[in-house]
């Protein structure tokens, strides 16, 4: 999948995560982790997140919901038009709601409870878990990859294609991300 990259195992994984950084005159650190370190936090109980190969990612507090407005697609087109076509919601306090209801056909963008910092040596893969996919949701449909030196929170991109009626709750277990030690760091 990444060329000579190697698939990072659970042992490999730990030995890398959310490593303090070490304080060095002269030298800032943006989050107080180690350049080389894989950050993912928070991690609220790493016996049910941590996996063989993966780490489980939890459904944050944001989403963003379809306005239904046209988009016009052309070479111009990035991130930044994304507010065009979508609103931002918060879930709890002031939206109320506390949940997020998604009938057959739905869409949605929803952020990760976790903030994920990749060194500029490892590279990482979103997928859904099987146990969703049972119900035909889809977690991460076009966009799985993180690239090395990535630094946020991963926006999945959730996609209801069984019959049924889902209900999905901020902090749910919904999708598993895969590290791959990259034969060198990349340039930027």
């Amino acid at each position: 999948m990444f060329g000579n990259a190697g698939l990072l195992a659970d042992h490999q994984i730990l030995a890398r995560l959310n490593r303090p950084a070490v304080e060095r005159e002269g030298q800032e650190f943006d989050d107080g982790f180690a350049d080389d370190s894989i950050v993912v936090s928070p991690i609220l109980n790493q016996a049910t997140q941590l996996q063989q190969v993966s780490i489980d990612l939890r459904l944050g507090a944001r989403i963003m919901s379809s306005k239904g407005v046209h988009v016009d697609l052309n070479e111009n087109y990035d991130a930044q038009h994304i507010n065009d076509a979508y609103e931002m919601i918060e879930l709890g306090g002031k939206s109320g709601y506390t949940n997020v209801r998604m009938h057959p056909g739905d869409t949605i963008l929803w952020e990760t409870l976790e903030y994920v910092r990749l060194p500029y040596d490892v590279a990482g893969k979103v997928m859904g878990k099987s146990t969703f996919g049972r119900l035909f949701l889809s977690v991460h449909v076009t966009a799985g990859l993180v690239d090395p030196g990535f630094k946020g929170k991963v926006t999945l991109e959730l996609v209801n294609s069984g019959p049924h009626v889902l209900n999905l709750h901020p902090g749910t277990r919904i999708c598993q991300m895969t590290f791959y030690q990259m034969p060198g760091r990349v340039s930027r």
